[in-house]
């Protein structure tokens, strides 16, 4: 424990240990309260960016879905398809995808065989390789999904091609890559990662607004923490991120994950503002603590030091020192009532001393009076050589 002799010190001490004190509750509370909210308006922000995220690919999916049925609707295409006009129908599929900016177009017949694929043109004939979106479309007229095509992500739609009845299945579709990662991140404000979980267990990273370095980072956290739509972090620099990870669509090569993240360091911004706001007051009004309580303690030590060399002459047997402080405070009560008291001390003093040389009765000098000036007199006065005897 510390122990300071100086009362000047002590002062100091206590006004700058109160200061902080009182400085640093309120800093400590904008703090810990700033974490908890900066974590939960993270939280709502990403709640809103994933529904904002959905609502775009539900955008996407319109937007594939009325190319697509704008596709099946027309005659000549329809026709190519009742003549089997392969090369008709493949440069219509390619035409109308470059269109709409489309990666995919896919034909299937009646009987879920491909006739044309704009994207592997050796697969014709082959079975379409997402039967469940074909039964989907058989039941509410369109089906759309996030699948895996050669283990990368596409928004695909399906819509059957009418005359008037089904007479095939056309599937179009958009790639996910870089470029839509950073579309989505411009609109819901979010950092965004198309990630896949293949049926062998491994995870995979498509598309990402991520640096490189913290993509590998996410595979490998992924890889060890990933469960479902669990959540989990990954560093992003230091800002520790809250992340949501929904499952976005599945299919035989696995399933698609877009992981969304926000950091918290956007969110404890403007506590930390607000902090370097307080602190710069805080520690000005700590110096100037400093400063005014060694004032204060001067004022304080000053007086009761001058009163301690009094004092020492007092015991020295000075008995005309005065104290003079010239203050109308405690001090200077203080003061006053100490020359008093030496006033009294000195008028005893003087008594006791008047007492001892003069006679009680008759005030003239007694002989212990005569025996002091007498020997006063002896110490002064030389004394004359004695004269020799003849």
């Amino acid at each position: 424990m510390l122990r300071f002799r100086s009362l000047g010190a002590r002062i100091t001490f206590f006004f700058v240990i109160l200061l902080i004190t009182v400085q640093g509750v309120p800093l400590a509370l904008v703090s810990a309260s700033g974490e908890h909210i900066a974590k939960d308006r993270v939280a709502e922000k990403l709640k809103a960016g994933e529904r904002i995220f959905q609502r775009l690919l539900e955008q996407g999916s319109r937007q594939l879905s009325d190319a697509a049925r704008l596709l099946a609707a027309d005659f000549g295409f329809r026709t190519a398809i009742a003549t089997r006009d392969f090369d008709t129908i493949v440069s219509v599929l390619r035409n109308h995808g470059k269109r709409i900016d489309a990666s995919v177009v896919m034909l299937a017949n009646l009987d879920r065989n491909l006739l044309a694929d704009t994207l592997h043109e050796e697969r014709r004939n082959t079975s379409f390789p997402f039967p469940a979106l074909v039964t989907a479309a058989q039941r509410d007229g369109k089906a759309s999904a996030i699948v895996l095509i050669d283990g990368t992500p596409y928004q695909i739609v399906v819509v059957p091609v009418l005359a008037p009845v089904p007479i095939a299945w056309v599937a179009m579709g958009f790639v996910i890559d870089d470029r839509v990662a950073l579309d989505r991140q411009a609109v819901s404000k979010l950092q965004v990662s198309f990630m896949s979980h293949g049926t062998e267990g491994r995870w995979a990273m498509h598309a990402s607004t991520l640096p490189p370095a913290l993509r590998a980072l996410m595979l490998a956290k992924a890889s060890v923490e990933f469960t479902g739509n669990h959540l989990f972090a990954v560093d992003l620099g230091g800002d520790s991120p809250q992340t949501l990870a929904p499952v976005i669509g599945e299919s035989a090569e696995g399933k698609v994950v877009a992981v969304l993240q926000r950091s918290l360091r956007e969110g404890l911004e403007p506590f930390d503002r607000l902090r370097k706001t307080l602190l710069l007051p805080a520690l000005a009004s700590v110096v100037l603590s400093v400063v005014g309580s060694m004032l204060i303690a001067r004022q304080v030590t000053q007086p009761v030091n001058r009163l301690a060399g009094v004092t020492n002459r007092i015991k020295d047997g000075d008995y005309g020192s005065r104290a003079e402080i010239g203050q109308r405070d405690e001090i200077g009560q203080l003061a006053a009532s100490f020359n008093l008291m030496l006033d009294g001390i000195s008028e005893r003093e003087s008594e006791i001393l008047r007492l001892a040389y003069e006679d009680t009765l008759t005030d003239l000098p007694n002989r212990a009076m005569f025996q002091d000036r007498l020997r006063q007199a002896l110490l002064t006065q030389p004394v004359a050589p004695m004269a020799r005897c003849r």
